[in-house]
């Protein structure tokens, strides 16, 4: 069973889980809600870019093929 933490805010959220060896995260720290449309447009952006670039935060340790599975 896959968990998704829900309600990240701040790094020190998204820190803490980490440390923890959660990955499934979203929230605010991530992006504001965004469509499935604007969601791929916005990881493929990433990974053309890089998620510094794109972003402006890293995205390291964290495999945005999971996140692709969810939305087709």
């Amino acid at each position: 069973m896959s968990v998704i933490a829900e309600g990240m805010k701040t790094e020190r959220y998204v820190e803490f889980l980490r440390k923890h060896h959660y990955y499934l995260l979203k929230g605010y720290y991530f992006s504001c809600p965004l469509s499935a449309t604007r969601l791929m447009h916005f990881i493929e952006d990433i990974e053309e870019f890089g998620s510094d670039q794109a972003w402006g935060k890293s995205v390291e340790g964290y495999d945005l093929k999971i996140l692709k599975t969810y939305l087709y």
